[in-house]
């Protein structure tokens, strides 16, 4: 794995966060799931400061500028789940960046350190008076009370994966969609695509995020020629792959096969298969051939 996890927290003016402060409201946020928090460094100069939370050191360092052009625009102009993420790019002044600064091993601690660099992003987020968060890892926009939202998710066990990884969608024939993820990689080593099938966009998304969850739940325990679905009915065919149809890099490559026997059933989350998708924050893009 390659990628570390950072974010963008979006102000309207500059608005540069007290370090006591900071720590005091990731403590918060971590006592339900009793994580310490210290304070490594303050910021001096151009050198963040650094926060260590549960063994994750993650920087935070205040920008009295914009987010320079053309980072941020195609994840806003895909975010159709919040219209307004364009109007808020246009509108900031500065802005907050948080970074990771460990290197994943593998699922299970990329997993510890996506959660703790979130924590401390809504932390930012709130007292910074923030308008937006940018999660650059998977290139998506995210409204101020939908990332809390995510902070209460994981609170309550749940995997906001839906703020973490984004999807784009293509299409080749008529009546026919797939999508392919990113920032997956980030936790797998490798994007996830959903070749085109004959299925609602919804219900495609239902199942990468839900394949998802399962992966970061009980590690890679999928092979290649497995079959897995919904049902015992239903059959989604797996394929690891060097390079996807849609993706430069490795994926693991997911095709609906209707109707096969012995397929496996992925256990849900919460009782329901593969995971619901939160509409309400999901985005939705089109990404053309690489």
């Amino acid at each position: 794995m390659s990628d570390r996890f950072f974010s963008f927290v979006l102000q309207k003016t500059p608005h540069e966060v007290q370090v006591t402060q900071l720590v005091a409201e990731v403590t918060r946020l971590c006592d339900s799931i009793g994580t310490s928090v210290t304070l490594l460094r303050d910021q001096t100069g151009q050198k963040p400061a650094v926060l260590d939370v549960g063994g994750a050191k993650i920087s935070v360092i205040s920008k009295g500028s914009a987010v320079p052009a053309g980072t941020m625009e195609g994840a806003a102009y895909a975010s159709i789940g919040w219209p307004e993420a364009k109007s808020v790019i246009d509108n900031h002044a500065a802005h907050l960046i948080i970074g990771c600064l460990n290197q994943p091993n593998d699922h299970e601690e990329a997993l510890h350190l996506a959660i703790m660099t979130t924590f401390v992003t809504a932390a930012a987020l709130s007292l910074s008076g923030g308008i937006g968060v940018y999660w650059a890892s998977g290139q998506l926009m995210v409204a101020p009370e939908g990332w809390q939202q995510a902070v209460q998710t994981v609170r309550g066990k749940g995997l906001p994966v839906e703020d973490w990884i984004n999807l784009f969608w293509v299409q080749e024939d008529p009546g026919k969609v797939g999508a392919v993820t990113e920032g997956a990689r980030a936790f797998l080593g490798m994007e996830i695509e959903f070749s085109p099938a004959l299925l609602p966009p919804a219900d495609i998304a239902d199942r990468l995020f839900g394949v998802m969850r399962y992966l970061l739940v009980h590690g890679a325990v999928l092979k290649d020629g497995d079959t897995i679905g919904q049902s015992e009915t239903e059959a989604i065919r797996v394929r690891f792959k060097e390079r996807g149809r849609q993706f430069e890099g490795s994926v693991i490559e997911l095709t609906f096969e209707q109707s096969l026997p012995k397929t496996t059933p992925l256990p849900g989350l919460g009782g329901a298969p593969f995971g619901k998708m939160s509409k309400d924050r999901s985005t939705f893009g089109k990404r053309g051939r690489s």
